[in-house]
């Protein structure tokens, strides 16, 4: 898999849980669980499993917000 070299970003988007699981394959662990409109920010190194990651969020789910 050869992405983001030479300084090239990749955005990937799509749902649950595919996302989550695609994050916890380039940092060689468990799947995140990320809300609607959650995001998973990587630094690819080349390989799964030697990248970092730099961001996670996930808002409260929409029933949890303060009215």
């Amino acid at each position: 898999l050869s992405l983001a070299r030479g300084g090239d970003r990749v955005l990937v988007v799509g749902h649950q849980p595919l996302m989550g699981s695609i994050a916890g394959y380039f940092l060689e662990q468990d799947g995140f669980d990320l809300s609607p409109a959650g995001f998973v920010r990587v630094n690819y190194s080349g390989q799964p499993g030697g990248s970092s990651l730099v961001e996670f969020y996930s808002p409260p789910p929409f029933e949890d917000l303060p009215r």
